[in-house]
């Protein structure tokens, strides 16, 4: 609070350095979402292409190798 009451003594307006602050996160908040979901589509490109060449997944035989790496992939 003493802070607050020093930046408007020096001619500051409290105002505009919170919508400031406002917008800052807001727009951190904007490039971390952005960033997931680029991260998302990368994973998702990738691991498409490893799962369609494994020729034991795209079987439809109940093998405990079979099962065992399906339980893999979902993990």
């Amino acid at each position: 609070m003493a802070r607050l009451r020093a930046f408007e003594a020096n001619g500051g307006v409290v105002y505009d350095l919170l919508l400031a602050k406002k917008r800052n996160k807001l727009s951190k908040a904007r490039q971390l979402k952005l960033d997931q979901e680029i991260l998302k589509k990368r994973t998702q490109v990738a691991t498409n292409e490893t799962f369609g060449n494994i020729a034991i997944l795209n079987k439809g035989k109940k093998t405990a190798t079979a099962q065992f790496l399906r339980s893999i992939r979902t993990a």
